[in-house]
């Protein structure tokens, strides 16, 4: 997670160069909101996420994975693993 962390502090440090320059904040504000619900997702599920993971990998059954709600534009952040090898 420490790329994650990484994205958090990039995304502020670019908020506080426009809050500088004295530029709009609304795009990059939704950014970072939406950073937020990502990250806290991310915490919250981290235990279901990597059962998910390891399952995948191993060409288990993932359908007995919880499925949890996401935000309508959180979800296009979230990318299945299956579509990346498509």
């Amino acid at each position: 997670m420490i790329a994650l962390s990484r994205l958090g502090a990039q995304l502020l440090s670019h908020r506080n160069e426009i809050d500088a320059a004295g530029g709009v904040l609304s795009k990059i504000e939704a950014a970072c909101k939406r950073f937020d619900e990502l990250e806290g997702y991310l915490y919250s599920n981290i235990g279901s996420l990597t059962d998910y993971g390891r399952a995948w990998r191993q060409c288990q059954d993932t359908s007995y994975c919880k499925k949890f709600p996401v935000r309508a534009g959180l979800g296009r952040l979230l990318v299945h693993p299956q579509s990346l090898l498509q």
